[in-house]
């Protein structure tokens, strides 16, 4: 689809940003929102702000639909990676005192993706690092210009986070269980946001909405503890795909967290709860690719629910190979919450 042109800056009413430890699932998650998208599960429509925006998306979603792989973690992205989410939405109009109607309203948000290399906030001896980029400066439209002073990876990350309205954080429960790291990237990250937006809260907390995306939801590590501890619903969704009632993510969330034997994912959980507002936080059990299906029974079943198959390349290499079609689960609904709820409604 070809646009004539840029939008225009002061069209985007609210910002919102892709944020989680490296190799978290971002781009990932930004592919399966484009597919959600196509497969019509909403008004809303994607697109990129610019040609560069426009072909990362292509490509990443290329390869999750077509080569059926999971795309590269991502090492160094283009700058000023943005993409416009659009669609109609009701909102309240005062016509006269006391009289209101209800109209429909063209929005758009705009949805960022700044990623960092994995070594940015820690290095190997565990202290914070402090990578610079030479010679460049960031202006607050992201652009760069050469010859200016250094801007650091992290103060690029950090300035754009705080910047946004609302915030989609990717937490891989199969990640954690060997790394252990998520709180390591968390903890220093909030703390720094605090340092650059907590005084334009309204309360004690953080001022931004967030989306806990509890990811992978059809890998057995994370499908099985949520079947038997009886968080999932097999009736409410074609071919018999699990759900999760949404007044239950956030506790299955804590569950998920309580198995961790050296406490780093329950300080995640902990430290979530106390810098986020309960009331401006959900949480969501989510897959990029959605469960498998059983491509004779038409069904969903129990007890092959993972919709990935994993390899060994003739080097001894290990690989992973996405098995059936890509029927993402709770991608797109993170976004249209944040979009309802970071946007007034009159």
């Amino acid at each position: 689809m070809t646009f004539p042109g840029p939008e225009p800056q002061d069209r985007f009413q609210r910002r919102i940003g892709l944020w989680g430890a490296p190799q978290s699932g971002k781009t990932t998650y930004l592919a399966a929102l484009r597919v959600a998208i196509d497969r019509g599960e909403s008004d809303w429509w994607l697109y990129g702000s610019d040609d560069a925006s426009t072909d990362f998306l292509t490509d990443m979603t290329h390869q999750l639909v077509r080569l059926k792989q999971f795309p590269s973690a991502t090492v160094s992205l283009p700058p000023g990676l943005q993409w416009v989410f659009r669609g109609d939405r009701e909102v309240r109009r005062r016509i006269r005192l006391g009289l209101s109607r209800t109209e429909q309203e063209v929005t758009t948000i705009l949805l960022e993706l700044l990623d960092a290399p994995g070594g940015m906030f820690w290095g190997s001896s565990g202290r914070p690092a402090q990578a610079k980029l030479s010679g460049r400066v960031q202006f607050g439209d992201g652009r760069d210009e050469p010859g200016g002073p250094a801007v650091s990876d992290e103060e690029r990350l950090l300035d754009h986070l705080a910047s946004c309205d609302g915030l989609i954080y990717l937490f891989d429960p199969t990640r954690e269980r060997s790394r252990r790291d998520s709180y390591d990237y968390f903890q220093r990250t909030v703390l720094q946001l605090a340092q650059r937006s907590a005084e334009r809260s309204r309360d004690r907390y953080l001022p931004h909405h967030l989306a806990v995306c509890i990811t992978k939801f059809d890998h057995p590590h994370v499908y099985e503890p949520a079947r038997r501890l009886g968080y999932t619903d097999n009736t409410t969704r074609d071919e018999g795909f699990p759900t999760v009632p949404d007044g239950l993510a956030a506790e299955l969330f804590s569950r998920l967290c309580e198995h961790d034997v050296e406490n780093s994912a329950v300080l995640l959980d902990k430290g979530i709860r106390t810098l986020f507002s309960p009331a401006r936080t959900r949480y969501f059990m989510t897959s990029a690719v959605g469960f498998y299906l059983d491509p004779d029974l038409r069904r969903f079943q129990p007890a092959h629910p993972w919709n990935v198959i994993e390899e060994t390349g003739p080097g001894g290499e290990e690989t992973t190979r996405i098995l059936g079609a890509v029927r993402p689960i709770n991608v797109l609904e993170p976004l249209l919450w944040l979009a309802g709820t970071v946007l007034p409604r009159s």
